[in-house]
């Protein structure tokens, strides 16, 4: 992610590792997340939160003075050195909840959100509906864990959680 002045952009199609050549981007608004760029990521499963992290930017990065004092900075919050931490926020969460259901064909989703800082304002900036969300047991899941000092399962008895869940639907569809 990358922040320019309107008149310095130029279309360059991105490639990523998952679409390869994209035709379909678009460009959005910068949400000022505070002096170290903070994101939300939550996994959900057919709707309901499995679990939810707070990810923020190393404190030993210059920090940033507000939204128009960028220049050069990095807006994103997973870099190098950056932390994990279980998160709570009952907005956050509730949002992630309420924005799966505009994907209700897809029973595993990882949320990626913003909060404003300066006016508590959440943003959805994207839903990975293409899988490798699973981070319970994942190799990145468990690697991330480690390195954070956290347990993904034990936040919402995630896989329990997530074995109910499978039972009822499977009771719904089962007929």
């Amino acid at each position: 992610m990358k922040i320019k002045r309107k008149g310095r952009v130029r279309w360059i199609p991105p490639v990523t590792e998952f679409t390869r050549r994209a035709e379909q981007w678009m460009v959005q608004q910068m949400v000022y997340t505070g002096p170290w760029p903070t994101s939300y990521r939550v996994t959900t499963l057919f709707g309901e939160v499995l679990w939810s992290l707070k990810i923020e930017a190393d404190h030993r990065r210059q920090p940033m003075v507000g939204p128009h004092g960028i220049h050069g900075q990095s807006i994103t919050s997973s870099g190098k050195g950056c932390t994990f931490e279980l998160n709570y926020d009952e907005q956050i969460i509730a949002l992630a909840e309420r924005a799966h259901k505009a994907f209700p064909d897809i029973p595993l989703l990882g949320i990626d959100l913003l909060k404003d800082y300066d006016n508590g304002r959440l943003y959805v900036i994207e839903v990975n509906a293409i899988g490798f969300v699973w981070h319970f047991s994942s190799p990145r899941g468990l690697k991330l864990q480690k390195y954070s000092g956290i347990n993904l399962e034990s936040q919402f008895d995630g896989i329990r959680k997530a074995a109910r869940i499978l039972a009822k639907k499977t009771r719904e569809h089962a007929y």
